[in-house]
C-alpha cells in the first residue's frame, strides 16, 4: 500500500484537464462521484439486497473516484493530502470539545420535573 501522499502525486499523472480550470473540474468531479455513489446505495437499499463484499468494491470503486477527485482538488488549491488530513482532525477535536463543553453546561432535567 501506498500513504496518501503518494497516491495524490500518482493519480496527478493522470490528469487531462487543463490546469486553470482544475478547481472547477474537480468540483465537480466530486459531485458527479457522489452522486454515482448514492445511485448504487440507493440501488442496493431498493433491491433489498444486503451489502456484501460484492457491494462493498463497489462501493469502494465510487469512493476511489472521490478521492481522486478530492486529491486532485487539493492539489489545484496547493494543498497536499497529509495537509487536509492534519486541518480535519484538528477540527474535529475542536467541534468534540466544543460538544461536549456544551452538554456539560446543560441543566440535566429529570424526568418527573414539571418547569
Amino acid at each position: 500500500f501506498m500513504d496518501i501522499n503518494e497516491y495524490q502525486s500518482s493519480i496527478r499523472n493522470f490528469v487531462t484537464y487543463p490546469k486553470e480550470i482544475g478547481v472547477f473540474y474537480n468540483l465537480f468531479e466530486m459531485s458527479a462521484a457522489f452522486g454515482d455513489l448514492s445511485k448504487k446505495v440507493n440501488e442496493t437499499l431498493i433491491s433489498n439486497k444486503e451489502f456484501d463484499r460484492n457491494q462493498s468494491l463497489r462501493f469502494a470503486i465510487s469512493l476511489g473516484d472521490i478521492l481522486n477527485a478530492i486529491s486532485n482538488f487539493a492539489l489545484d488549491i496547493g494543498v497536499s493530502m497529509d495537509e487536509v488530513i492534519a486541518l480535519n482532525l484538528k477540527k474535529i477535536a475542536v467541534l468534540k470539545e466544543r460538544q461536549e463543553k456544551e452538554q456539560n453546561n446543560k441543566p440535566i432535567k429529570l424526568e418527573n420535573e414539571n418547569r
